[in-house]
């Protein structure tokens, strides 16, 4: 059925939009306008986070770059290490000659004089210095005395184990000498183990 109203326009009745279909409509707008602003904020955030990202991955790159040249500098620095545990270790097991002569000179006192000297070492570490002595004089004494000089420097008998006996002969030097006799001996002097570190 179709209904029209004659009444003149100010005298109708305006008809409103029911309520339910109102509430409806701006429901809607708000939750348009809320997924408009969630929008916009999740694309601030997902700049934000790409950004973060980038920012991350350049950090990451740098690091593993450090972290190469650490581990080369790690590297060289074992390999330094190796090289200088080697060379302490070839000081450490050869024994100094001219430093071990040099104080045997020293501790020898005047009335002894070295007439012969060998030192040999073999590959298994073992070795010796053979000394070959003489003493103005037969007085054994001097033997004695020299014996307990060398055995008494520490810095000079840390290279050897013991001083091995001598044998000792009277040999005639010849009239035109002071003292026509003089005491030879020969002395054996084993080197010491070397410990390796």
């Amino acid at each position: 059925m179709i209904e029209i109203n004659l009444l003149p326009p100010q005298y109708r009745t305006v008809e409103r939009t029911p309520l339910p279909v109102f509430l409806g409509l701006i429901v809607g707008l708000l939750l348009i306008g809320a997924a408009f602003v969630a929008y916009v904020v999740q694309t601030k955030r997902g700049v934000t986070l790409a950004q973060q990202k980038r920012g991350l991955e350049l950090d990451i790159q740098e690091k593993k770059a450090k972290a190469a040249q650490v581990d080369r500098i790690q590297r060289e620095i074992k390999e330094a290490r190796m090289r200088i545990d080697a060379a302490t270790r070839v000081a450490q097991e050869r024994t100094p000659w001219t430093r071990v002569l040099s104080e045997f000179v020293d501790l020898r006192p005047p009335y002894i004089w070295l007439e012969s000297q060998a030192a040999r070492r073999g590959a298994d570490g073992k070795g010796e210095l053979r000394l070959a002595c003489n003493a103005r004089g037969t007085n054994l004494q001097r033997y004695t005395e020299f014996r307990q000089r060398l055995r008494s420097r520490t810095n000079f008998m840390y290279h050897f184990s013991t001083i091995s006996g001598a044998r000792l002969d009277v040999r005639l030097t010849g009239e035109q000498y002071l003292e026509p006799k003089m005491l030879s001996f020969n002395l054996t002097l084993p080197l010491a183990k070397v410990e390796s570190h």
